[in-house]
């Protein structure tokens, strides 16, 4: 099962900016979908953003920081959330989360070959 995430990218566009909403949505391939949102808390682009996020219709938030790394030439991201209590973060463990973590970092490492394979065939055509 894949997942599908939409909304943080977009909702970074045009500038993003501590205290600035991020509304999320995010589902499985067969159309169950449920939404999220958050707020930036901190913006270092582009090596660091921080973000609260609450599901729709849930109380209590996780604090959510990425962090992206260069040491040798791979960029590296980190991804950290913070629950509110011991039984939040085993409810969301519970949920299915770890596959649709799974499945998007696939997505992504899918669409970065891909740019960097149309780059360097960019690249060559220009030569």
């Amino acid at each position: 099962m894949a997942a599908r995430a939409s909304g943080l990218v977009d909702g970074l566009q045009g500038g993003a900016q501590s205290g600035r909403a991020i509304p999320l949505r995010l589902g499985h391939e067969d159309g169950c979908e449920f939404g999220m949102h958050g707020v930036v808390s901190e913006i270092f682009p582009p090596e660091r953003v921080v973000y609260r996020e609450c599901m729709d219709g849930q109380a209590g938030e996780s604090v959510v920081a990425t962090v992206l790394v260069e040491p040798v030439g791979q960029t590296w991201l980190t991804t950290t959330s913070v629950y509110a209590s011991r039984e939040v973060r085993e409810m969301v463990l519970k949920s299915g989360m770890k596959r649709g973590i799974a499945a998007s970092y696939e997505r992504l490492d899918k669409l970065l070959r891909d740019l960097g394979r149309q780059a360097k065939e960019k690249g060559a055509g220009g030569r």
